[in-house]
């Protein structure tokens, strides 16, 4: 980094990143900081705060900035860098002064003969990449490698490509056309395209792994394990985020909160709408994917289900809104915590999309759906690059429909009413149910809790709130026996007994809890299911609704 005028300047690394809604600690990562003038002579300076860098030097002077950036995390937000690949999301590892901001940038690379890059940045000569200013050269991560493969091909006219790095051998064949379908049908609910071109970097890596984030014009996906990438669950996954991280191109990297416009890099950003940024992108990703006929419906009600499963298995539904979650991600991020502490705005984010989207539908005899809402977001507030708030949202939705949804935003955004039944209705429309069933295991349904096996030891994982479990468990509790059983097995013979004697050990201390079973039905199963006994008009609205 050179910088030539001013006499004192300020460096900073970025709090937190686009995508992923907590503050971050790059700063951790870099060493060796030095600045320097022309003459190689060293420049004053010192670390004022935990990401700020302030430099001292001469009037007229040129300063040079050299540091190390310890790149070790492989996942789509992280750097890598590694014999084969260099990696780099640039909002990790790139400085930037508030000053030059929004001044262009030019990006050199030093790297080995014959590789080459993939980027969204235009490449003006061999590994330099020009960017429009910090904030555009943050938002394109870039792989670099002699193995990359690379995939080219136009849908209306604009250009794709895929980028993969890894052990694999994509039919590429089969890709193109199931991308361009969904690509083709994403454009339709838009009606045009924010860039004018894309490019799919992907890593495909030799362990289990799912994370994907999105970008200006790109979106950088990692996905394993690669010995898996031939069969259908592994490629679905891949069809389904990079579905998701497209819609993020108009929704979030355009639509955006009116508190993240512009973006401040340099501290916490709360807005109440993750539920539009995160929940309805979720939802998109996995309907349009059956709208383009790349699924069919199975295959989604199998996403959906897991969806509804993991919001409905989540005790903190009863406690915290969905308005509440978007702000409480800058609390304790993404991040295990205490069972009652959060609620996932992509999990109730979808289910809520989708209770919304029929809804619409519903009120308008199928005139209209949420399609026509995030097409008003687009034209009214994406192209003319101002930010909505969440009155400007429901407002849209009221527009639409020609009517209130009161109701549905006090329920489902605002509120803490459990959705199954608000679910069920809405499924009803389309002549669905929401299937509900016990657990297979009698410990889980009859006395609400969870169990994993860690280091050969039965664990406590999940308690449900109520439940005869919760009222004398503690998470992370260690089953010893149960009625003098030590075995799982030998448990699920105890379903005819109304009082359980469990052994447990309790930091360390061996105890004695008794569970008195209460005829609960704890963390059932749920299920969408198409009805046997459809309607015409039933059967009309799910065609209209899933374009099968």
């Amino acid at each position: 980094m050179e910088f030539s005028d001013n006499c004192t300047i300020t460096l900073q690394i970025p709090a937190w990143r686009p995508g992923r809604y907590e503050l971050q600690n790059y700063a951790k990562h870099i060493t060796h900081f030095r600045a320097v003038d022309e003459g190689s002579n060293n420049l004053l300076w010192q670390k004022t705060e935990r990401n700020l860098w302030q430099i001292e030097k001469g009037k007229g002077a040129k300063a040079i900035v050299n540091y190390s950036y310890y790149a070790s995390q492989m996942d789509a937000g992280g750097s890598w860098l590694d014999d084969s690949q260099l990696y780099i999301n640039p909002i990790n590892c790139l400085m930037y002064a508030a000053c030059w901001e929004h001044k262009p940038h030019k990006l050199s690379l030093s790297l080995p003969e014959g590789y080459k890059i993939a980027c969204g940045l235009e490449e003006i000569a061999s590994h330099t990449l020009i960017s429009d200013n910090y904030f555009h050269l943050a938002d394109s991560p870039m792989m670099a490698s002699k193995y990359i493969q690379h995939h080219f091909f136009e849908v209306k006219q604009i250009p794709f490509s895929i980028w993969i790095q890894g052990d694999c051998n994509p039919d590429w064949g089969k890709i193109e056309s199931d991308f361009r379908k969904f690509i083709a049908c994403q454009l339709t609910v838009f009606g045009s395209f924010p860039e004018r071109q894309y490019h799919f970097l992907i890593q495909i890596l030799p362990y289990p792994h799912f994370h994907g984030v999105e970008h200006r014009n790109s979106t950088l996906i990692t996905l394993g394990p690669a010995k898996d990438f031939a069969k259908e669950e592994f490629y679905n996954k891949l069809l389904g985020i990079a579905c998701h991280e497209l819609f993020h191109t108009w929704n979030i990297c355009k639509i955006r909160p009116v508190e993240m416009l512009p973006y401040n890099l340099s501290k916490e950003t709360y807005f109440p709408t993750g539920f539009v940024v995160e929940g309805i992108t979720t939802y998109y990703g996995d309907v349009l994917l059956m709208r383009a006929a790349v699924w069919n419906l199975d295959t989604f009600f199998k996403s959906l289900d897991e969806n509804i499963q993991r919001h409905f298995s989540n005790p903190a539904r009863h406690r915290v809104s969905l308005a509440q979650a978007s702000l409480d991600l800058w609390v304790d991020g993404y991040q295990q915590t205490h069972p009652d502490r959060k609620i996932s705005i992509y999990d109730k984010g979808a289910i809520a999309a989708l209770v919304l989207d029929l809804e619409i539908r519903r009120m308008t005899e199928n005139r209209k759906s949420l399609d026509d809402v995030m097409r008003a977001l687009w034209n009214n507030f994406g192209q003319k690059n101002i930010g909505y708030s969440i009155v400007d949202f429901v407002q849209i939705c009221e527009l639409e429909v020609g009517g209130s949804l009161t109701g549905y935003f006090e329920d489902c955004i605002f509120g803490t009413t459990p959705l199954e039944r608000i679910l069920a209705k809405g499924l009803d429309y389309i002549g669905c149910v929401l299937h509900l069933q016990h657990p297979a295991d009698m410990i889980v349904w009859k006395y609400g809790l969870k169990l994993a096996k860690q280091a050969g030891k039965w664990v406590i994982e999940g308690l449900e709130p109520g439940s005869p479990a919760e009222k004398t468990l503690t998470l992370r509790d260690e089953i010893v026996s149960i009625n003098g059983y030590t075995q799982r097995e030998d448990w699920q013979q105890l379903y005819d007994k109304q009082m359980l004697s469990v052994s447990i050990i309790r930091i360390g201390i061996p105890l004695v809890k008794n569970l008195l079973a209460d005829g609960g039905n704890y963390f059932p199963r749920y299920s969408v299911r198409r009805n046997k006994c459809n309607t015409e008009a039933q059967a009309n609205n799910l065609r209209l609704w899933s374009g099968m």
